[in-house]
């Protein structure tokens, strides 16, 4: 039975991460003054499972030299732990599909080898321009998981757990932890963007400068499920904001409800983080890769480590 509920919930997983595609396509057209996906479905609604279908059946090419069986093992691997890292997350309750003790330590480390394997696609295609991508991937990992790792850890000293369904609960009975860490808030904010290769911070795929980057040789329905494996990362990441410092699916509900009202608080939260995410990589250029660097190690760390500092004390006075 367990089986039946995880490809459901799979397959509802991949069109939730469609919709957010497509807000975040006309938030980022509406900031630059532009429509947007328009004319597939309800106003563009409908466009990104356009395009994912017509990537499906596109020709695959492989270029000489390529490692084949890596080029084709890794697309399906990193859907398969993207949308395992999803199981986990609490929208109709408090607990997600599976709730384990800690489980907010495996979705860090499913995030993490998600983005190895990005490194892994780059490094097995000859092009120069993907082991460039490959070799930016790497270099702006340790950059943007620092700080994303003490954002967690101020969430976690908050709610005195790892496990995200005791998050949940502590924000239930008090504050969202948001107004707890305002500044890892917005060092979890930054750092998703990077996750998602997301403009400032599009710099493995950079179309501009190394012609696509990591993806540059990948075509037909590997770049079809590299692109909704982007997609689920959103989902993913912007769940992870609204459950860590957001309250997860908490507000008012009507007896009985329970499930429902849970629900249309986590997806009103979800959209509201997806919005803020399309707007900051509206309104802001794509950074060099050295800049980037630069503002993670002396700009976003330090103010996550400041937050994690102050909760430190906060903790040890017994104010929190």
């Amino acid at each position: 039975m367990i089986t039946v509920y995880v490809i459901i919930a799979s397959i509802l997983f991949l069109l939730l991460s469609m919709l957010l595609e497509w807000v975040d396509r006309k938030v980022y057209a509406h900031v630059q003054h532009r429509v947007g996906p328009f004319v597939t479905g309800y106003h563009g609604i409908l466009q990104p499972l356009a395009d994912f279908l017509k990537l499906m059946n596109k020709e695959e090419v492989i270029v000489e030299g390529s490692d084949e069986f890596l080029l084709h093992a890794m697309p399906i691997l990193s859907l398969s732990l993207v949308l395992f890292a999803l199981l986990f997350i609490p929208i109709t309750s408090i607990e997600g599909i599976l709730s384990l003790r800690g489980d907010l330590i495996i979705i860090l480390a499913v995030s993490v080898i998600i983005h190895v394997l990005y490194i892994v696609t780059g490094l097995s295609q000859p092009s120069f321009f993907a082991s460039v991508g490959a070799a930016r991937w790497g270099q702006l990992l340790v950059s943007f998981e620092v700080p994303l790792l003490l954002s967690v850890a101020s969430a976690a000293l908050v709610a005195n757990s790892i496990t995200l369904s005791d998050i949940v609960s502590f924000q239930i009975s008090n504050f969202p932890i948001g107004f707890f860490a305002p500044l890892s808030l917005l060092a979890t904010l930054f750092s998703s963007l990077a996750k998602l290769e997301k403009t400032p911070f599009s710099i493995p795929d950079a179309e501009t400068e190394i012609a696509g980057g990591w993806l540059v040789e990948i075509s037909g329905r590997r770049l079809a499920i590299f692109r909704i494996v982007t997609d689920a990362k959103y989902l993913l990441l912007s769940s992870l904001v609204v459950t860590l410092f957001l309250g997860g699916p908490s507000g008012p509900v009507l007896p009985g409800l329970e499930p429902i009202m849970y629900t249309l608080w986590f997806l009103i939260k979800l959209i509201i983080v997806a919005m803020i995410l399309s707007y900051i990589r509206g309104i802001v250029a794509r950074y060099r890769i050295d800049q980037a660097i630069r503002l993670f190690w002396f700009r976003i760390t330090p103010l996550a480590a400041l937050n994690l500092v102050v909760l430190i004390v906060l903790s040890t006075i017994g104010v929190i």
